[in-house]
């Protein structure tokens, strides 16, 4: 194999498709590229060979087709510390000749020092592994479900949901994937740790009958970092598996992926409380008032108790604290329903207030012993979030 690629575009598509933990090729000790180079293209291919199979394109000058597999880590940290040309006025590299000789592939590139009219060049050596990853991203089951959609209209939707399933997921049963759900009218994700639970919805027609599968975490969150504005996404899905393929401009990014078997806890109930007390409050007001009080509270647990009246107050609820205070006089928008006061962890509910982008943001106040519900006030993307109590 004998390619040249733009130094840009290899540290672009390395970015995205990072060498994971999560995807520790199966059989070695660290993650593994495949490099395939054919057809006036490089295709980077990585894979767990279990759960998800990632691939990203790049055109390129290639001298001399072939595949090749290296280790991943290696191959990442030595590309992501070049400088191309374009992003600094001092110099850099252009391009990144890749060339393979028995069991090495030989990486040279040619650095130019503007400041000193210099140029010089380096080379770098891999040991080449005994695999071939690019069968993955073949290998399919019959799809039952297909359809397309412009990201431009889902993006906010992906960008919120790679921060999501960082911190939400969980070992418990039935929680430790996210929840897909397509209709005809919207795409929904659902995420949740036992204690919070976030959903997000973004209406758009789409041609395709009603889905619903359960997402490994570690999908979700390469997908984040695989799409991008002016992509056109089209998802294949069947009963075991997943399959999204992302097309711009002439080049074709896949990601396949088994799913998670069995079904997500209904979750529908949690929203129902009917003619509940709330308040619509400004969510920079909101957001500030509790970090500012978070770092006044017991870390043990974080205790915040909210009580409304004709504004709220925000106050220390841990016994055991050595340090009192209270913030009174938040003005809320609008309100119905009577007073109220109830106890939550600070630290939890300001996670949640982090996906909350709108100028607004309402408070559902629980009924019993319930979760506290908050609605994103917003007509592009829809959150709703359920935050559990906890006592005093």
């Amino acid at each position: 194999m004998h390619v040249i690629v733009p130094t840009e575009d290899l540290i672009d598509v390395l970015s995205r498709l990072k060498p994971l933990r999560s995807l520790k090729t199966r059989g070695f000790p660290f993650s593994v590229y495949t490099l395939e180079a054919k057809d006036g293209k490089l295709q980077i291919i990585i894979s767990d060979k279990t759960t998800i199979t990632a691939s990203m394109e790049i055109f390129a000058d290639v001298k001399k087709p072939g595949k090749i597999s290296l280790n991943g880590g290696d191959f990442y940290q030595v590309i992501m510390k070049l400088i191309p040309v374009t992003r600094t006025s001092s110099g850099g590299s252009k391009d990144i000749e890749l060339l393979v000789k028995g069991n090495k592939l030989y990486l040279d590139t040619s650095t130019t020092y503007l400041s000193v009219n210099a140029s010089v060049k380096q080379q770098r050596t891999f040991s080449l592994v005994e695999e071939d990853l690019s069968w993955n991203t073949r290998k399919t089951t019959v799809p039952t479900s297909k359809f397309e959609m412009h990201i431009e209209s889902v993006l906010e939707l992906f960008k919120t949901l790679g921060r999501m399933v960082s911190a939400y997921t969980s070992d418990i049963v039935g929680l430790s994937g996210i929840l897909m759900k397509v209709s005809p009218e919207e795409i929904k994700f659902v995420v949740s740790d036992g204690i919070r639970l976030l959903e997000t919805v973004v209406c758009q027609e789409l041609a395709t009958s009603d889905l619903e599968l359960i997402l490994p975490k570690s999908t979700v969150n390469l997908l984040y970092y695989l799409v991008s504005v002016g992509d056109i996404l089209e998802v294949e899905a069947s009963s075991q598996q997943i399959r999204f393929r992302i097309s711009s401009d002439g080049l074709e990014t896949l990601l396949v992926s088994s799913l998670i078997a069995g079904n997500y806890p209904d979750y529908e109930s949690v929203f129902s409380y009917g003619n509940s007390p709330n308040i619509t409050i400004n969510t920079k007001l909101f957001k500030d008032n509790i970090m500012n009080v978070r770092e006044c509270l017991d870390k043990q647990d974080y205790l915040l108790k909210l009580k409304y009246r004709k504004a709220l107050t925000l106050e220390n609820a841990s016994k055991n604290s050595h340090l009192t205070f209270t913030n009174e006089g938040l003005p809320v928008v609008s309100s119905e329903g009577g007073p109220f006061e109830l106890i939550v962890n600070a630290y939890y509910l300001e996670s949640l207030l982090a996906f909350v982008d709108s100028e607004n943001v309402k408070l559902v106040i629980p009924v019993e012993f319930k979760p506290l519900l908050l609605y994103n006030i917003s007509d592009t993307l829809q959150i709703r979030a359920a935050l559990a109590l906890t006592r005093e």
